[in-house]
């Protein structure tokens, strides 16, 4: 959903902190993946914080029986469900950026054993690789 689906009127302080989380959650996402692993563990966390903030409000809501614009709500939820999936989605991506800079050190070290006897001897009593 873009930011046009968000064009709620919050009438107060709750409900227009939620409309702010959601609109950063949404920039978030579309932002999309990028292939640096340290921006890939902020945003994992980012994203995890943003998840629990709208939760709670979503919680807070509730315990107080204060009722919220029903559209809000659901977008809310939807937005949930997006967060969720983004994280997943960021962990996948993490563990491949990890698997490709392994492929290439090994590569490396195999690069500098054909090019050294020497490191090649050492690498094998030392790393088994």
């Amino acid at each position: 959903m873009d930011q046009s689906s968000l064009s709620l009127n919050p009438n107060s302080k709750i409900e227009n902190e939620l409309y702010r989380l959601m609109i950063r959650s949404r920039q978030m996402i579309r932002n999309g993946l990028q292939p640096d692993l340290d921006w890939n563990e902020e945003k994992i966390i980012d994203s995890g914080k943003l998840l629990k903030e709208i939760e709670m409000i979503q919680r807070t809501m509730k315990m107080i029986n204060k009722t919220i614009n029903v559209k809000l709500f659901n977008e809310s939820r939807d937005c949930c469900e997006e967060l969720k999936k983004f994280t997943k989605l960021l962990i996948e991506h993490r563990k491949q950026l990890k698997q490709i800079d392994h492929d290439q050190m090994l590569k490396s070290l195999d690069e500098w054993s054909e090019q050294n006897d020497n490191f090649g001897r050492i690498r094998k009593y030392f790393f088994n690789v």
